[in-house]
Order: structure tokens, then sequence, then C-alpha cells
């Protein structure tokens, strides 16, 4: 499956232009929408009724970790909710989950990296041994998961965001 994490009815836009680019590759995946609790019902339906393999998910809020500057609630970022995507690990109804930032475009086939072998694949970052999260390839397991969210709170992050959380748990 395809997951991506939708924050916020402002969001859903964004959400909605990355599920109509995965559908327009001709996958034949699911694509699961992860919802926020503060993503309404009216933008719950309009993402499920974009097609039969669109399956929303409600997801419980991830706590951040960190303090909420309200220079950046005032900017619309939303990096308190990005910690919430760890629930990707969770869909454990898929083998694998191609996990995208819902602000990507996909201009190509992705499908061909279901395939990673490995429980984690992720993409270089421009910085030395970081790996970026706007798309990672991962085997959801309800151990991890459970680990994940336990740990969110408790482990370094360079960025105070789910990037680097990630890149220090794995």
């Amino acid at each position: 499956a395809f997951a991506t994490l939708v924050c916020d009815d402002a969001s859903v836009l964004s959400a909605a232009v990355l599920i109509m680019s995965l559908l327009r590759t001709g996958t034949s995946a699911s694509v699961v929408p992860m919802l926020a609790p503060a993503v309404s019902l009216r933008a719950e339906a309009a993402l499920a009724r974009m097609a039969l393999s669109v399956t929303p998910v409600r997801v419980p809020e991830v706590p951040y970790p960190f303090k909420v500057h309200q220079a950046e609630m005032h900017r619309g970022l939303k990096r308190s909710c990005r910690y919430t995507k760890l629930h990707a690990w969770s869909l454990v109804s898929f083998e694998r989950v191609i996990l995208l930032d819902s602000d990507m475009l996909v201009m190509e086939p992705l499908d061909d990296i279901f395939s990673e072998a490995q429980r984690l694949a992720a993409v270089a970052d421009i910085y030395p041994r970081i790996f970026n999260t706007g798309l990672l390839v991962i085997a959801p397991d309800a151990g991890t998961h459970a680990r994940l969210v336990a740990a969110a709170g408790a482990t370094f992050s360079y960025n105070e965001g789910d990037q680097g959380f990630l890149n220090s748990y794995f």
C-alpha cells in the first residue's frame, strides 16, 4: 500500500494531489491516507470518494515531544502532527508500505520499490549518513510500531521532527 499522513483539513488538498498522482501512474496498490484527529468527516469522505483503492484510516495523534512555537502555527507548519506518521508501522494488513509525505507529486510508477527487501528503506538526505523520511519503504510490524511510539518522547531528534527521530532510532 501507499500511505500518507493527513494532519488536518488544510493538508487535505495536498494529500488529494498526491493520491491523484499515484492513481495516474496506474498503480494497483491500495492508497491509505492516515487521518489525524483534526481531519473532518467531510474531508475524510472526499478522500474516500477519489477511488475504490483509497481507504482512509483514522489514527490517534502521537504526542509531539517538543515545544510548538506560535510562529510555526501561524505559518501553517504542522510539525506537532509529524510523529503521527509512525502509525504507518501499524498497517500490518500490508506486507510493505511506501510512506510518502503528503506534499509530494509522483511522476512515474513507484510500484517496483515494494520489492525492497529491507525492513526500512529510504533515500539519502543532503547530509551525510542521514536518510530523508519523505519517502520510506517499510515492513509494518506491531512490535516495531509499539516501540517507535514509546520511544517518540525519549529519543533524540536533531531537527525536532520525525526525520531526526527516525534517523536516531534506526
